[in-house]
């Protein structure tokens, strides 16, 4: 059964999964997803997609938004690994991208495709924390993969680096978080305007990410579509269009501009 999972993975550049008990993931998220669920569903499937493509020194985005909306390019992917998967096993196979009522990092953890971080992210051995997670969710029974025997080395890098001092204990505070603040609407506060111009981001952060010793040597990503449209810096100039076909695009064009303002008044010497 495994063999031919993989199988059918390895034909989409898939190579990190695994597999753990339904059970074992439970309670579940409450969101609209959950009742894509499959009745009596047994087994899930991990898997991860990862998106680092190398560096770029002009970069103002975080590393996960330089690539192609991978909403789209995993939910593509999944979506014939399970046509794929009800034409060899009777069975019903339900894929999820993002918005999954399934607690992903645990699900990770229990099928063996990483371990977790003190930054609360998922650590892959090969790919490091730069990976997207998705998950199928099935009725058919699959003996799930044994967890990773690696963890963490604990070195607190994260924690003493994160521009926020969000993180702590394992636990991260969304208030304090770079990336959450900037993917909020309205106007920001001062504090929160200097966590944007530390992290000189217009969307997201990675400071915990490139500080991490296991990121010291990511491989680059496998998938071909990360590499189609690479996207390093969000620029005034981009269509409403365009901006809405990327994953960073979500919150609309006026909240990656008031970023981007604030990044040039820390430029221009006008942070207050």
């Amino acid at each position: 059964m495994n063999k031919i999972i993989s199988d059918i993975f390895k034909k989409y550049d898939v190579s990190q999964w695994g597999v753990c008990d339904f059970s074992a993931t439970l309670p579940l998220i409450e969101c609209r997803a959950k009742m894509r669920i499959p009745e009596n569903a047994k087994s899930v499937i991990v898997c991860l997609f990862p998106y680092y493509v190398g560096e770029n020194d002009e970069r103002n985005l975080a590393r996960y938004a330089v690539v192609a909306d991978y909403h789209k390019v995993a939910g593509e992917i999944l979506k014939n690994v399970c046509d794929e998967l009800k034409e060899k096993f009777n069975a019903t196979f339900e894929a999820f991208v993002d918005s999954s009522p399934i607690r992903e990092v645990t699900a990770a953890t229990l099928s063996g495709v990483g371990y977790v971080g003190k930054n609360s992210l998922l650590i892959n051995e090969k790919y490091g924390s730069y990976v997207f997670i998705a998950e199928i969710v099935t009725n058919l029974y699959i003996p799930p993969t044994p967890p990773s025997t690696l963890s963490c080395i604990g070195c607190n890098k994260c924690e003493e680096n994160c521009v926020g001092g969000a993180i702590k204990d394992g636990k991260v505070d969304l208030k304090k978080c770079a990336s959450f603040v900037s993917q909020k609407k309205g106007e920001l506060s001062e504090s929160e305007k200097d966590l944007i111009r530390k992290t000189s981001l217009v969307w997201g952060c990675d400071r915990c990410s490139d500080v991490c010793p296991h990121n010291r040597t990511p491989e680059k990503t496998p998938l071909k579509k990360f590499y189609e449209n690479i996207v390093w810096s969000f620029e005034e100039n981009m269509s409403d269009e365009f901006i809405a076909s990327r994953a960073w695009g979500w919150r609309g064009r006026k909240v990656l501009e008031r970023n981007l303002l604030i990044i040039k008044e820390k430029t221009n010497g006008i942070s207050k």
